[in-house]
């Protein structure tokens, strides 16, 4: 079932000139965007912000390589794992020791 969501034209331009995306001001007024587009092109205030100026990007999480090493993300690929460890600087000594104490020695770097 569809939903109307009614908003004074007044308000929804100022939302468009004060939101720092198109995508944030649809958001906020709870439309979908190609709805919320449609609107702004009629109304003319319909700005895209394609370069993203000013909104925060979100950073992806690198996976920690003692989660690795503990089993936490066992399906992590071995090439990144390799990679992974020669950037740590682990020697093969002390990998080999971590894996052969098992779960009762976590490594702790």
């Amino acid at each position: 079932m569809k939903r109307k969501v009614e908003v004074e034209e007044e308000k929804f331009v100022e939302l468009c000139h004060r939101s720092k995306s198109m995508a944030e001001a649809s958001a906020v007024l709870g439309l979908h965007f190609n709805t919320f587009k449609r609107i702004a092109l009629m109304l003319g205030c319909y700005r895209p912000n394609k370069s993203g100026k000013g909104i925060k990007k979100n950073k992806s999480t690198e996976t920690k390589l003692i989660d690795i090493l503990n089993g936490k993300h066992p399906h992590y690929q071995t090439f990144k794992l390799k990679q992974k460890i020669i950037k740590h600087g682990i020697s093969m000594f002390k990998l080999w020791n971590i894996t052969m104490a098992g779960t009762s020695n976590k490594l702790r770097t």
